[in-house]
């Protein structure tokens, strides 16, 4: 036990030094673009998924995203599956744009004060 934690904090330390870490995130870049399906593969086990099964959604949903409609062409990134992250149950694909402002309107009272602040500002002086 205490050689793994001494390897630990030696790695630590090790990968804190800047050439060091730059020396890995080159080689993290050149092999997932190399490899583009592993980091995908990777992301969707970690929610219970797999590529068949994004390949499955992508066809249901004819490549487009779930809110916006924007087709998988017409954007610069993959479309994303969303999760509920209290569940983890999958949802269906979105666009990154749409799965990034979705989770600002997960937290309901903070979507209510900004539809709320929109309303404010965007009344017409009567």
């Amino acid at each position: 036990m205490k050689k793994r934690r001494e390897r630990k904090e030696y790695l630590k330390k090790y990968y804190e030094r800047p050439e060091a870490k730059e020396q890995w995130l080159a080689y993290r870049r050149t092999y997932y673009k190399n490899n583009p399906d592993r980091a995908r593969i990777y992301k969707y086990k970690k929610l219970g998924a797999t590529l068949e099964d994004y390949n499955r959604m992508f066809e249901l949903q004819q490549g487009m995203c779930a809110i916006c409609s924007k087709h998988q062409s017409s954007l610069k990134q993959k479309l994303v599956l969303d999760h509920n992250h209290a569940t983890g149950k999958i949802r269906d694909l979105l666009c990154s744009h749409c799965n990034t402002r979705l989770g600002y309107f997960e937290n309901k009272v903070y979507a209510t004060n900004m539809i709320n602040y929109l309303d404010k500002h965007n009344k017409t002086e009567e």
